[in-house]
């Protein structure tokens, strides 16, 4: 559920000024299965949530300030060099998703060039990232969305044939590699200083990469 969270905020991103909507390529098979799980979210209540966030929390700043770095760049072309991320974003891509496109997004919010395919409220926040995590999963009908989800693994093949794809064990040392990357453990380090809890870090560094890209809609 993660990478789908990450996904929806970067799609977030992509398109401010009109319905969110997931990018589609192909069939656009994949990208309507996706359509349906964001739709369920409500996403102007999460921006809201993460523009109070980066206003005033510590923590979350730290996390979109690494996102930004040298070394988090580093991280991300040694990621990208990795033959077998190219072989998952091509089956996404293949499969009706403009993964490209969104990755193009990340990329372009810390610097990197893109990929290239084979108004504030005062409510109270609860602070810090496992805060942040709180409030946004408060205010998105979480039984709703994990519902759907089984469902799709149900009844969809694309999803289903997507899922297994981003879950085998081929894809296991591109996964492991990354937490092994020296950049990875500087910014670790780094955000650890600044208070964030180690397991926290690298856990939610793909979602402050995904936050980094929607700044420009933010503000």
């Amino acid at each position: 559920m993660k990478f789908v969270f990450a996904l929806l905020v970067i799609v977030a991103a992509a398109s401010p000024l009109t319905a969110y909507r997931i990018p589609s390529a192909g069939s656009g098979a994949l990208a309507k299965d996706l359509q349906d799980l964001l739709d369920i979210i409500p996403l102007d209540k999460v921006i809201k949530i993460t523009r109070e966030y980066l206003l005033v929390d510590v923590q979350l700043k730290t996390l979109v300030k690494l996102a930004q770095s040298a070394e988090s760049r580093a991280l991300i072309r040694d990621v990208e060099a990795r033959p077998e991320l190219k072989e998952l974003l091509d089956f996404v891509q293949e499969k009706g998703v403009d993964i490209y496109y969104l990755v193009g997004k990340v990329n372009e919010a810390v610097g990197l060039a893109p990929l290239v395919p084979s108004s504030l409220s005062e409510q109270e926040i609860s602070g810090g990232i496992a805060g942040y995590i709180s409030d946004v999963l408060a205010v998105i009908p979480v039984n709703e969305l994990v519902e759907l989800f089984y469902d799709k693994l149900d009844n969809s093949q694309v999803f289903k044939e997507t899922w297994a794809e981003l879950t085998s064990p081929r894809y296991l040392e591109l996964y492991n590699s990354v937490a092994r990357n020296t950049h990875f453990h500087k910014l670790t380090n780094i955000a650890k200083k600044a208070g964030v809890n180690e397991d926290d870090y690298k856990t939610y560094y793909p979602l402050s990469l995904a936050i980094a890209a929607a700044l420009r809609a933010l503000y």
